[in-house]
């Protein structure tokens, strides 16, 4: 049964009902949705044209070169659903969404499709959000997104793989890289993780204690919510030994090291499909390794979007929180290897217009590299003579932030560099 769960929870006020007809209707208030029509809808981001690897791009009205950006999975168990959950959307009238005040305050939203249970089964959906992510990071000037200032969210079956493209950062084996955009990283910023499960492990005899035929806590029910799990797994059960490997693979948790950027972990108390536990437990786990979790539990929240609706402005403030001023730094991945901007790497004038110096004080440069935020090198050079201080020069490279990679005798550093006109 539930027990252990943080204090931490969403006003009530929050947690009310969306109305079918597509108003909201609180005390003495009713807010009218206005439908939004994507600037690049059902782009392939694989290189397929099947529509489980599409999305749609929105991006707002006056949005700077430089936009953050919000991925948004939608749930639906991982055999069901499609992407139509991120804004109000005139061919899904009446449907709940997440984005709203994140698209009306300058992000641009990637809404995504991916693989479900009928085309195939783990991991081939987590290839697909993390290939979306580098896909949107090498046509990041096309769509106006800033490449350090990236969010993924989701809900349910969506945040479960939200989860996942937080926390297995660097495991080229989770990649998907025959998918394509290879050169990009797959991290982001910042993860809103909505009542996700986590660990199918601990998934029954953990339901809150609501009426009998609300939660069903038996492995292997005919209840078709335990069977969800199964076929995303591949597998006619979940208690057998060849389950239990699968299910450890497929548990986000499993991948927890302490690299994860902020997570946000949202849940219903009286949530009688994903066991509420399982944010706890997620949390726990982050935070054990020095991560960053904001846990809420919403009082008497059932599962689904309902249950928040239309608590858009509190996902807002958690993706500013955590994007508009990055508290996970932008990293260069290059396979596991992680490059943390280091106050010893001094890089002046910063921003610049093309040429800068490099110095690294009491330390010997042995070679300097520049990369853009693709991970491609623009700029290499040994250095002979052991110098303290180097001039970079990349006029011609197009503006927008780079990464300085220092080599000295005896150890490695980066920092970001901004290229303006």
């Amino acid at each position: 049964r539930l027990q252990g769960l943080a204090q931490n929870s969403l006003p009530k006020e929050q947690a009310r009902p969306f109305q079918e007809n597509g108003e909201y209707i609180g005390q003495k208030t009713v807010i009218h949705r206005t439908y939004v029509t994507p600037s690049f809808p059902d782009v392939s981001y694989a290189p397929d044209t099947n529509a489980y690897h599409k999305m749609d791009v929105y991006i707002p009205a006056g949005a700077s070169s430089m936009s953050p950006c919000v991925i948004c999975i939608h749930g639906g168990g991982w055999y069901k659903g499609s992407k139509g959950v991120a804004l109000p959307s005139a061919s899904l009238p009446g449907q709940p969404t997440y984005c709203d005040s994140l698209y009306s305050h300058g992000y641009v939203i990637a809404d995504i499709n991916y693989r479900l249970t009928q085309d195939s089964v783990f991991p081939a959906a987590v290839f697909d959000c993390k290939t979306a992510v580098r896909y949107l990071k090498k046509h990041a000037s096309k769509y106006k997104i800033d490449t350090c200032r990236m969010g993924i969210m989701g809900g349910s079956a969506g945040a479960h793989l939200a989860a996942f493209v937080g926390t297995s950062i660097g495991i080229d084996s989770l990649e998907g890289f025959h998918l394509g955009s290879r050169g990009a990283s797959s991290s982001v910023q910042a993860i809103l993780d909505l009542w996700g499960p986590t660990d199918f492990n601990y998934f029954w005899n953990y339901y809150p204690n609501t009426p009998t035929d609300s939660c069903h806590p038996y492995p292997d029910s005919t209840n078709s919510y335990y069977l969800f799990p199964q076929q995303w797994l591949g597998t006619n059960s979940l208690t057998t030994a060849i389950a239990k490997v699968r299910i450890k693979k497929a548990n986000p948790i499993t991948y927890v090291n302490g690299n994860e950027p902020p997570f946000g972990i949202w849940h219903g108390t009286d949530d009688c499909v994903v066991p509420p536990v399982q944010s706890q437990m997620l949390s726990d786990a982050l935070r054990a390794k020095g991560g960053s979790t904001e846990l809420y539990f919403v009082p008497h929240g059932n599962h689904g979007i309902t249950t928040l609706f239309p608590a858009r402005d509190t996902i807002r403030q958690f993706f500013d929180r955590h994007i508009l001023n990055p508290t996970f730094s932008c990293k260069l991945m290059m396979g596991s290897q992680a490059l943390d901007d280091i106050p010893a790497v001094l890089i002046y004038p910063n921003p610049s217009q093309g040429k800068f110096r490099v110095q690294v004080p009491h330390l010997k440069m042995t070679r300097l590299e520049v990369y853009n935020t693709l991970g491609t090198l623009v700029y290499a050079r040994i250095i002979q003579e052991n110098q303290e201080e180097e001039e970079i020069d990349l006029e011609c490279q197009p503006r927008g932030i780079y990464f300085v990679r220092v080599q000295t005798e005896s150890d490695a550093f980066s920092r970001k560099i901004i290229l303006t006109d």
